[in-house]
């Protein structure tokens, strides 16, 4: 079972399918998770642009693009890739514990 004080729950890991993605409120705050080739990134989910949902946009490939603006970002870093946005995402490291898709 996950150390309760080191990783947080978001939710289990066959819930999310590849190349697909999915808003997780957890203690107060908004997280994007996405899964790309089998791999599982986070992030916060507001475009640091226009604070939109970027659960509302597209994921293609490792990029997620604002469906205000169009805005895009990579999901493995935060990296901004497209304006008008000019400041990063915010990103989180994830791990995979008995199923559970958890932030470290």
């Amino acid at each position: 079972m996950p150390d309760s004080h080191t990783t947080k729950r978001l939710l289990k890991a066959v819930e999310l399918k590849d190349n697909h993605m999915q808003r997780i409120e957890h203690q107060g705050r908004a997280y994007l998770v996405c899964r790309v080739k089998d791999q599982v990134y986070a992030m916060d989910d507001r475009c640091t642009h226009e604070d939109v949902s970027l659960s509302l946009g597209a994921l293609q490939d490792h990029c997620i693009r604002c469906p205000l603006h169009g805005s895009r970002f990579d999901v493995r870093t935060g990296q901004v890739l497209d304006e008008p946005a000019e400041e990063n995402l915010t990103t989180y490291p994830i791990t995979v514990v008995e199923g559970w898709i958890c932030l470290k």
